[in-house]
């Protein structure tokens, strides 16, 4: 008997037509993580046009000094002395406070629709519009 010799090449592939070959652009198309890509993008592109971007607030409180010298002032008249470095201290940070909260609760806003902040606005205008000299209408004065 004669041994066969078995070839290790491989098989000879005939040359496909133009037309039965895919071109390349069809087969990236058709490439799952490409799908997956396109679809990140446009749900990120959707999420900025649907959201509005986060305003970064103003996270610095600083006391201005006639906030300062008015908290001294109303101490004084209260406790008929001026306060002690530490209770001034006190008085600042309890400001601080306040402004942190009042800032967080409009920034929430709980200003909006609320009787009891429209009346507050609406007395005070009243209470400063008392002390506003009357104009007269034809632009002169009362004799």
């Amino acid at each position: 008997m004669i041994p066969l010799l078995i070839s290790e090449a491989p098989p000879l592939r005939l040359a496909e037509p133009a037309a039965v070959r895919q071109p390349r652009l069809a087969r990236v198309l058709r490439e799952p993580i490409l799908h997956f890509l396109l679809l990140g993008a446009l749900l990120h592109l959707a999420g900025r046009w649907w959201f509005k971007p986060v305003v970064v607030r103003e996270t610095r409180i600083e006391v201005p000094a006639a906030e300062a010298r008015r908290l001294r002032e109303v101490w004084a008249v209260q406790w008929h002395r001026p306060p002690s470095p530490e209770e001034l201290q006190s008085l600042l940070d309890d400001y601080v406070r306040e402004e942190v909260l009042v800032r967080e609760a409009i920034a929430m806003g709980l200003d909006r629709d609320d009787d009891i902040v429209r009346r507050r606005l609406v007395q005070k205008m009243e209470f400063l519009a008392q002390g506003a000299p009357q104009e007269e209408s034809n632009g002169e004065g009362v004799d």
